[in-house]
Protein backbone atom coordinates (compact mmCIF):
# COMPACT_ATOMS: atom_id res chain seq x y z
CA UNK A 1 0.00 0.00 0.00
CA UNK A 2 1.31 3.68 -0.68
CA UNK A 3 1.82 6.09 1.42
CA UNK A 4 0.78 9.48 0.75
CA UNK A 5 3.46 12.16 0.66
CA UNK A 6 3.60 14.35 3.41
CA UNK A 7 2.79 17.97 2.21
CA UNK A 8 5.62 20.06 4.18
CA UNK A 9 4.61 23.17 3.28
CA UNK A 10 1.38 22.84 4.35
CA UNK A 11 2.49 21.76 8.23
CA UNK A 12 5.17 24.82 8.21
CA UNK A 13 2.06 27.14 6.53
CA UNK A 14 0.16 26.03 9.66
CA UNK A 15 2.05 26.03 12.28
CA UNK A 16 3.76 29.38 11.10
CA UNK A 17 -0.10 30.42 10.91
CA UNK A 18 -0.75 29.38 15.04
CA UNK A 19 2.77 31.12 15.67
CA UNK A 20 1.57 34.51 13.82
CA UNK A 21 -1.59 34.05 15.64
CA UNK A 22 -0.21 33.35 19.19
CA UNK A 23 2.41 36.41 18.58
CA UNK A 24 -0.75 38.45 17.99
CA UNK A 25 -2.30 37.90 20.61
CA UNK A 26 0.34 38.34 22.76
CA UNK A 27 0.87 41.90 21.39
CA UNK A 28 -3.25 42.85 22.18
CA UNK A 29 -2.70 41.57 25.19
CA UNK A 30 0.53 43.76 26.01
CA UNK A 31 -1.32 46.86 24.54
CA UNK A 32 -4.43 46.54 26.41
CA UNK A 33 -2.12 46.22 29.81
CA UNK A 34 -0.82 49.41 28.81
CA UNK A 35 -3.78 51.05 28.16
CA UNK A 36 -5.38 49.98 31.14
CA UNK A 37 -2.10 51.34 32.81
CA UNK A 38 -1.38 54.40 31.05
CA UNK A 39 -5.53 54.76 32.08
CA UNK A 40 -4.41 54.55 35.82
CA UNK A 41 -1.80 56.34 35.77
CA UNK A 42 -4.08 59.41 34.15
CA UNK A 43 -6.70 58.81 36.41
CA UNK A 44 -3.86 59.25 39.72
CA UNK A 45 -2.51 62.23 37.93
CA UNK A 46 -6.07 63.92 37.69
CA UNK A 47 -7.14 63.12 41.62
CA UNK A 48 -3.66 63.46 42.77
CA UNK A 49 -0.97 65.17 41.37
CA UNK A 50 -2.86 67.75 39.15
CA UNK A 51 -5.03 69.70 42.14
CA UNK A 52 -1.61 69.70 43.84
CA UNK A 53 0.06 71.64 40.61
CA UNK A 54 -2.95 73.49 40.19
CA UNK A 55 -2.54 74.69 43.86
CA UNK A 56 1.24 75.43 43.86
CA UNK A 57 0.41 77.64 40.81
CA UNK A 58 -1.58 79.57 42.22
CA UNK A 59 -0.03 79.87 45.34
CA UNK A 60 3.40 81.51 43.65
CA UNK A 61 0.47 83.49 41.37
CA UNK A 62 -0.64 84.96 44.69
CA UNK A 63 2.81 85.39 46.42
CA UNK A 64 4.27 87.46 43.24
CA UNK A 65 1.32 89.56 43.18
CA UNK A 66 1.80 90.48 47.07
CA UNK A 67 5.28 91.00 46.35
CA UNK A 68 4.15 93.49 42.73
CA UNK A 69 1.24 95.29 45.15
CA UNK A 70 2.89 95.24 48.31
CA UNK A 71 0.25 93.97 50.22
CA UNK A 72 0.90 93.41 54.31
CA UNK A 73 -0.56 90.05 55.65
CA UNK A 74 -1.80 89.99 59.65
CA UNK A 75 -2.35 86.92 61.77
CA UNK A 76 -4.68 86.46 64.39
CA UNK A 77 -5.95 83.32 67.19
CA UNK A 78 -9.87 84.12 66.69
CA UNK A 79 -10.10 81.37 69.37
CA UNK A 80 -7.40 81.92 71.82
CA UNK A 81 -9.22 85.67 71.27
CA UNK A 82 -12.62 84.62 72.35
CA UNK A 83 -11.88 82.52 75.18
CA UNK A 84 -9.84 85.12 77.04
CA UNK A 85 -11.78 88.21 75.92
CA UNK A 86 -13.54 90.79 78.74
CA UNK A 87 -16.53 90.59 76.80
CA UNK A 88 -16.50 86.09 77.13
CA UNK A 89 -16.16 86.40 80.94
CA UNK A 90 -18.68 88.88 80.89
CA UNK A 91 -21.24 87.09 78.88
CA UNK A 92 -20.28 84.06 81.44
CA UNK A 93 -21.52 85.85 84.52
CA UNK A 94 -24.62 87.12 83.26
CA UNK A 95 -25.63 83.56 82.08
CA UNK A 96 -24.47 81.93 85.87
CA UNK A 97 -26.60 84.86 87.48
CA UNK A 98 -29.65 84.12 85.17
CA UNK A 99 -29.64 80.34 85.51
CA UNK A 100 -28.03 79.68 88.81
CA UNK A 101 -31.58 79.96 90.54
CA UNK A 102 -32.79 77.42 88.08
CA UNK A 103 -29.92 75.34 88.78
CA UNK A 104 -29.99 75.76 92.80
CA UNK A 105 -33.67 74.59 92.06
CA UNK A 106 -32.74 71.39 90.66
CA UNK A 107 -30.00 70.63 93.00
CA UNK A 108 -32.98 71.02 95.98
CA UNK A 109 -34.95 68.67 94.07
CA UNK A 110 -32.59 65.72 93.74
CA UNK A 111 -31.87 66.21 97.36
CA UNK A 112 -35.82 65.88 98.23
CA UNK A 113 -36.32 62.74 96.24
CA UNK A 114 -32.74 61.04 97.59
CA UNK A 115 -34.35 61.94 101.54
CA UNK A 116 -37.77 60.14 100.13
CA UNK A 117 -36.05 57.08 98.77
CA UNK A 118 -34.46 57.16 102.29
CA UNK A 119 -37.31 57.24 103.95
CA UNK A 120 -38.65 54.72 102.03
CA UNK A 121 -35.92 52.02 103.11
CA UNK A 122 -35.74 52.78 106.96
CA UNK A 123 -37.29 49.68 108.74
CA UNK A 124 -40.24 51.84 110.20
CA UNK A 125 -41.97 52.27 106.74
CA UNK A 126 -41.03 49.34 105.42
CA UNK A 127 -43.28 47.26 108.16
CA UNK A 128 -46.56 49.56 106.58
CA UNK A 129 -47.07 48.36 103.24
CA UNK A 130 -49.15 51.14 102.53
CA UNK A 131 -47.06 54.34 103.35
CA UNK A 132 -44.33 52.12 101.56
CA UNK A 133 -46.25 52.50 98.32
CA UNK A 134 -47.01 55.82 98.78
CA UNK A 135 -43.87 57.05 99.10
CA UNK A 136 -42.87 55.01 95.93
CA UNK A 137 -45.56 56.52 94.17
CA UNK A 138 -44.65 60.12 95.54
CA UNK A 139 -40.76 59.79 94.19
CA UNK A 140 -42.15 58.46 90.17
CA UNK A 141 -43.88 61.59 90.19
CA UNK A 142 -41.18 63.75 91.61
CA UNK A 143 -38.64 61.78 89.09
CA UNK A 144 -40.57 62.46 86.25
CA UNK A 145 -41.47 66.46 86.90
CA UNK A 146 -37.34 67.11 87.71
CA UNK A 147 -36.58 65.48 84.50
CA UNK A 148 -39.00 67.48 82.81
CA UNK A 149 -37.67 70.75 84.69
CA UNK A 150 -34.13 69.08 83.61
CA UNK A 151 -34.87 68.83 80.06
CA UNK A 152 -36.28 72.54 79.85
CA UNK A 153 -33.13 74.11 82.17
CA UNK A 154 -30.77 72.66 79.52
CA UNK A 155 -32.54 73.43 76.21
CA UNK A 156 -32.77 77.29 77.55
CA UNK A 157 -29.33 76.92 78.92
CA UNK A 158 -28.18 76.16 75.08
CA UNK A 159 -30.05 78.38 73.57
CA UNK A 160 -28.72 81.18 75.82
CA UNK A 161 -25.12 80.37 75.09
CA UNK A 162 -25.08 80.08 71.61
CA UNK A 163 -26.65 83.56 71.62
CA UNK A 164 -24.36 85.27 73.94
CA UNK A 165 -21.11 83.31 71.90
CA UNK A 166 -23.06 84.86 68.45
CA UNK A 167 -22.89 88.10 70.05
CA UNK A 168 -19.35 87.64 71.50
CA UNK A 169 -17.90 86.49 68.28
CA UNK A 170 -19.23 89.80 66.30
CA UNK A 171 -17.48 91.69 68.88
CA UNK A 172 -14.12 89.82 67.91
CA UNK A 173 -14.37 89.87 64.38
CA UNK A 174 -15.32 93.48 64.42
CA UNK A 175 -12.12 94.14 66.41
CA UNK A 176 -10.10 92.60 64.30
CA UNK A 177 -11.28 94.60 61.51
CA UNK A 178 -10.63 97.83 63.48
CA UNK A 179 -6.84 96.58 64.48
CA UNK A 180 -6.55 95.47 61.15
CA UNK A 181 -7.42 99.33 59.43
CA UNK A 182 -5.64 100.81 62.57
CA UNK A 183 -2.33 98.95 61.63
CA UNK A 184 -2.70 99.12 57.42
CA UNK A 185 -3.06 95.48 57.28
CA UNK A 186 -4.66 94.14 54.01
CA UNK A 187 -5.67 90.83 55.02
CA UNK A 188 -5.83 88.85 58.04
CA UNK A 189 -5.58 85.04 58.16
CA UNK A 190 -7.21 82.81 61.09
CA UNK A 191 -5.78 79.35 60.28
CA UNK A 192 -2.52 79.13 60.47
CA UNK A 193 0.70 76.97 60.90
CA UNK A 194 2.95 79.12 62.49
CA UNK A 195 4.30 82.45 61.54
CA UNK A 196 6.31 85.44 63.49
CA UNK A 197 5.48 87.35 65.83
CA UNK A 198 5.64 90.23 63.93
CA UNK A 199 2.45 89.53 62.14
CA UNK A 200 0.60 88.42 64.73
CA UNK A 201 -2.28 91.13 65.57
CA UNK A 202 -3.91 88.34 68.73
CA UNK A 203 -2.59 90.58 71.92
CA UNK A 204 -3.61 93.95 69.78
CA UNK A 205 -7.34 92.76 69.18
CA UNK A 206 -7.05 91.33 73.00
CA UNK A 207 -5.93 94.84 74.25
CA UNK A 208 -8.27 96.42 71.70
CA UNK A 209 -11.73 94.21 73.02
CA UNK A 210 -10.22 95.25 76.87
CA UNK A 211 -10.10 98.85 76.04
CA UNK A 212 -13.53 99.05 74.39
CA UNK A 213 -15.73 97.21 77.55
CA UNK A 214 -13.50 99.50 80.11
CA UNK A 215 -15.34 102.36 77.85
CA UNK A 216 -18.48 100.91 77.73
CA UNK A 217 -17.99 100.24 81.60
CA UNK A 218 -17.99 103.64 82.66
CA UNK A 219 -20.61 105.43 79.78
CA UNK A 220 -22.65 103.12 82.28
CA UNK A 221 -21.44 104.53 85.21
CA UNK A 222 -22.19 107.81 83.71
CA UNK A 223 -25.62 107.04 82.82
CA UNK A 224 -26.28 106.37 86.34
CA UNK A 225 -25.16 108.80 87.63
CA UNK A 226 -27.47 110.85 85.37
CA UNK A 227 -30.31 109.10 85.97
CA UNK A 228 -30.56 110.21 89.45
CA UNK A 229 -32.19 113.45 88.27
CA UNK A 230 -29.20 115.55 88.90
CA UNK A 231 -30.64 115.99 92.52
CA UNK A 232 -28.19 118.11 94.85
CA UNK A 233 -28.55 118.06 98.82
CA UNK A 234 -28.63 121.35 100.36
Amino acid sequence: MATKPVKYSSLLEQRSRRLSETKWQRIMSVRQLNIRLNGNVRRWFLETSLPFFVLLFLLLSFSSQLMADNISIGIVNVNYVIENAPQSKKSSAKLKAKFSPQEQALAKQLDEINQLEDQKNTQEIINSEVKKNQLEREIRIRKRMRKRALEDFREELRFARNAALDIVQKEVYDAIDKVRARKGIDIIIQNYVSASKRVNITDDVLEYLQEKIKKTNRNNINKEKGNDGGFIPQ
